[in-house]
């Protein structure tokens, strides 16, 4: 009887595994799902990277500075929404005598959605009238197209004051939150953007566009060169027929005497 038993115990022990397995595959997946389909900014992938120039201000301690600054991501962790940045800093012209040019280099762990190193924001963040940005709370202005030497971007500005009491404006590309250029009129600091792979400038002139100054260069002085010859041949001709009515007189003259 005992013998009998055993194929019952065992279906059970089996049919209790297989529940447990398929509840734990299913968290499994969920889990695996919901990791994998969250979606990042675009600034949040390995090989991103922006290069920026400027003067003082947007690095802390270097005001009246020039300098250049890249930021390349090496990798991106789902499990706390974190990346690590390299960041290169390339600082010369300093008006102080203790800063002589240098370079510094450093890696960096930094929030995606809420990064406090890499000089961008989450663009959905970009439709609200307030963000917090490099320790400021900014307010919207207006979307307008800017100009960098990396290209012309559909940016979005935010104007806040920072802890100094300073009033800095900030423009970031629409589609991928990332900081085209910041200025503080009152001091002349600024960086601007020089190249990236994150930001897609908006489409480029055409070449009509691009030739047009040429055209018209080209109209302008061939108009002009007409018009010179024009007054000069006028001017020819006018004399030429005063000579012709002066001698023609002469010889009048000369007959009826």
């Amino acid at each position: 009887m005992r013998k009998a038993r055993r194929p019952r115990y065992f279906f059970i022990t089996m049919s209790i595994s297989f529940v447990l397995l398929a509840s734990f595959s299913v968290h499994f997946f969920q889990f695996s799902y919901s990791a994998s389909s969250t979606i990042y900014p675009p600034y949040a992938s390995p090989g991103a990277y922006a290069y920026y120039s400027g003067n003082g201000g947007f690095i802390a301690f270097l005001s009246g500075v020039s300098s250049n600054v890249s930021y390349f991501v090496t990798n991106v962790y789902s499990n706390n929404n974190s990346m690590r940045v390299y960041v290169n800093e390339n600082i010369s012209l300093g008006t102080e005598l203790t800063v002589n040019e240098t370079m510094i280099s450093e890696n960096v762990t930094d929030s995606i959605f809420a990064p406090t190193t890499f000089l961008a924001v989450p663009p959905e963040n970009l439709t609200s009238n307030k963000i917090f940005f490099e320790n400021i709370t900014c307010k919207f202005v207006e979307n307008s197209v800017i100009a960098v030497p990396a290209g012309s971007f559909n940016a979005t500005e935010f104007q806040g004051t920072n802890s100094n009491g300073t009033i800095q404006d900030f423009w970031f590309d629409r589609p991928t939150g990332l900081a085209i250029e910041m200025l503080e009129p009152a001091t002349s600091s600024y960086f601007q953007l020089v190249t990236t792979n994150i930001a897609v400038p908006v489409q480029p002139q055409s070449q009509l566009a691009a030739e047009i100054p040429f055209i018209i260069v080209f109209a302008v002085g061939w108009t002009g060169a007409g018009v010179l010859f024009y007054v000069v041949r006028r001017y020819y001709i006018r004399k030429s027929q005063r000579e012709n009515m002066t001698k023609g007189s002469t010889v009048v003259e000369s007959k009826s005497s």
